[in-house]
């Protein structure tokens, strides 16, 4: 019994320390805001929006990471930081792209629907990431 109770001690001193130190160093770690932003264009960049598009419009096949795919990105525009400039354009992708998951999760799914949404989706992130990268070259003090 007073073993266990010195285990017990042990591992909340343990779990209070990490806890301290997580909490230190979230709030003093230094980092930009532009972070935020960067990590949230690098995963609609990577998403994989043109080839969605390209499968369903030119093959007519619904790829099985579509929906998902479209709910994370719209999980990202709606929680990422972004620039003042462009917080109208990311809420606006992110209704799209809710829209297009949507229309994913239909049985059966309308292709032709979807396909438009697809391309609608794909040619809007496209400038919406311009943008944003734009933007992060002119914070970086970079030729724009």
């Amino acid at each position: 019994m007073r073993h266990r109770t010195l285990q017990s001690i042990i591992a909340f001193a343990i779990l209070t320390s990490l806890a301290l130190v997580a909490s230190a160093c979230s709030s003093s770690s230094g980092a930009k805001p532009e972070s935020g932003v960067i990590a949230g264009i690098n995963f609609i960049d990577k998403a994989g929006l043109h080839g969605i598009s390209e499968s369903i419009n030119e093959k007519n096949e619904v790829p099985a990471t579509a929906r998902t795919v479209a709910l994370q990105a719209t999980a990202v525009l709606r929680t990422t930081e972004w620039p003042s400039e462009q917080k109208t354009a990311a809420r606006t992708l992110a209704t799209k792209l809710s829209k297009f998951a949507e229309a994913l999760d239909k049985e059966p799914v309308d292709v032709k629907a979807a396909g438009a949404l697809a391309e609608e989706v794909h040619d809007d992130a496209h400038e919406f990431s311009d943008s944003i990268w734009q933007s992060l070259y002119k914070t970086a003090g970079l030729p724009v």
